[in-house]
């Protein structure tokens, strides 16, 4: 059973060195990985600082089919990286990171279609990631090593972290379109 991490929560003021994105999860993701979503507000932890997705943005191509639900699905997974590895201290990172949605609903709130998901977040610390790694490798993957194999699984098992985070989407500009 993984371990349980309490959920992350990226700081709601920041700012780089030489990048003009402090506070603004838009220009952070433009500057750190040239990414440009149509995107405003802030990580999105809540109905108060939900991401908005703007389909009538500037950056949009109007001649073609707006993709809103791609743009949540690459946010979740910025934020994710940015939660266990981009935010941290060196050595207190994480590897091996994976998620799944686990729910999903819509709200109206003022007149605001909101949608929100649920994820959950499995992940190695990177010490951790590194000994399976290294046990993997030295044992040649473990084959013709049945009992090898099995204690290596009990290993990943007992060392895989976990945590349940949440995404608030303000998804008004292109719903039901």
């Amino acid at each position: 059973m993984p371990l349980e991490l309490k959920q992350f929560k990226l700081p709601s003021e920041w700012g780089s060195k030489g990048n003009e994105d402090k506070n603004s999860p838009r220009l952070y993701l433009k500057n750190s990985i040239n990414l440009d979503l149509p995107i405003s507000g802030g990580w999105g932890y809540s109905l108060e600082d939900c991401v908005v997705i703007d389909k009538n943005d500037p950056i949009v191509n109007q001649s073609l089919p707006f993709d809103g639900t791609q743009v949540e699905y690459n946010f979740v997974e910025k934020r994710i990286y940015a939660e266990l590895v981009v935010f941290r201290k060196i050595g207190d990172d994480f590897a091996g990171i994976n998620w799944k949605k686990s729910m999903q609903f819509l709200k109206e709130v003022d007149n605001k279609k909101i949608d929100v998901l649920n994820f959950k977040v499995t992940a190695y610390t990177q010490r951790d990631f590194e000994f399976l790694k290294n046990d993997w490798n030295q044992n040649n993957g473990f084959k013709n090593d049945d009992a090898g194999a099995e204690e290596h699984m009990k290993q990943r098992a007992l060392r895989l972290c976990s945590y349940t985070t949440q995404y608030w989407f303000d998804i008004t500009s292109f719903y039901g379109q």
